[in-house]
């Protein structure tokens, strides 16, 4: 880690913003953090962006790095193979809670607003064991009306929740990302997306916990769940919309069972009509089809996954130009036949990102 004093546009802010930068960079710079360890997040397609947001957050504040070039590099794609080693970011020097003692208040806040999510295990609790440490030594620094919601006694969990609810009372957690739901055939498709990439953010443990994923998680398995009512299906994901309120497993059998599987098992059954099927499955598989050539680099998955896509004729109102992205994708050669993965991911990505958008 590199020591960094604050922005120049960060110390002049007036409280307000002052608390509210704080805050953002705080968490960005706790979502980068866990993003170096399961790079795999920043893969997701409908992820990339918040990915090179935090980056640009982090690297405003802190000033720029040579470290950071590299790490553009990554983001642009997500492309796991072009994760670097190494990374320097940023924390809050002794002398910050002297001289800025309300934005390095804000911003301890942010990146614990961000790990008390997370699954639990011995690393967890330490991680976060030290800001809530930050933050009791220095209750001098907090607002009036959330001095002393710290406890003294228990885990590091525990002792911050209060403290973490009354701020969340008062900052609300936005989903990220921001599903667009609705009624119709195109709205099935990006349903699909979602799903995939619900399915895919629990593949990195760190980013499926955060409360904006669990936001987004909660709309997407709501709107799962009408169609399992619109449809009389006897299928029910209203465990796993109660299990968004409850920690993640972090030992992998229990988290298959808990998340994996079911939603492998209750997205879609045969009394669904034919195009809402359809629609679904396309949007899964065509984010599926980006994720697995940016981080599992799957030849098997690759060919599977750009099979399914052939097989489904997708609907009556889809633009020209997404069916000419899907067709152009289809045509390229697979890795395990010198094809590029590269290229793989960047045309299921333009296509996935137009299907969501709606072009």
């Amino acid at each position: 880690m590199v020591q960094s004093g604050l922005a120049a546009p960060l110390r002049a802010a007036q409280p307000d913003v002052d608390a509210l930068g704080g805050y953002g960079v705080g968490q960005s710079y706790a979502r980068l953090f866990q993003d170096t360890v399961l790079p795999g997040t920043c893969g997701i397609v409908l992820e990339r962006d918040r990915c090179k947001s935090d980056l640009r957050t982090v690297q405003q504040w802190r000033g720029t790095d040579p470290t950071d070039a590299a790490y553009r590099r990554w983001l642009d794609s997500g492309d796991v193979s072009l994760k670097p080693s190494t990374w320097n970011g940023s924390y809050i020097p002794d002398k910050a809670w002297t001289e800025a003692p309300l934005f390095s208040w804000w911003y301890t806040m942010g990146v614990v607003s961000i790990a008390i999510s997370q699954p639990r295990s011995e690393g967890a609790d330490d991680y976060l064991a030290h800001y809530v440490g930050e933050l009791a030594k220095h209750q001098d620094a907090a607002p009036q009306q959330y001095k002393d919601l710290i406890l003294a006694n228990g885990t590091p969990f525990g002792r911050a929740q209060p403290l973490q609810q009354a701020v969340d009372a008062a900052v609300p957690v936005l989903p990220y990302p921001a599903p667009t739901l609705g009624s119709g055939i195109a709205s099935d498709a990006r349903l699909g997306v979602y799903l995939a990439t619900l399915q895919e953010l629990v593949d990195s443990l760190l980013a499926v916990s955060r409360p904006e994923s669990r936001a987004f998680a909660s709309l997407v398995l709501r709107a799962l769940e009408s169609r399992h009512r619109q449809f009389s299906d006897g299928l029910s994901v209203a465990p796993l919309i109660a299990a968004l309120q409850s920690d993640i497993p972090f030992d992998p059998e229990q988290l298959d069972k808990a998340w994996r599987e079911p939603l492998a098992e209750k997205t879609i059954n045969g009394k669904w009509p034919a195009a809402t099927r359809m629609a679904l499955l396309l949007g899964q598989v065509l984010a599926q089809v980006a994720y697995n050539a940016a981080v599992l680099k799957d030849t098997q998955s690759d060919a599977t996954f750009r099979g399914a896509l052939a097989q489904l004729p997708g609907w009556s109102g889809m633009s020209q130009g997404l069916r000419s992205e899907i067709a152009a994708l289809q045509k390229l050669p697979s890795p395990a036949s010198g094809g590029s993965w590269e290229q793989i991911n960047s045309a299921a990505t333009r296509a996935t990102l137009d299907l969501v958008s709606g072009v």
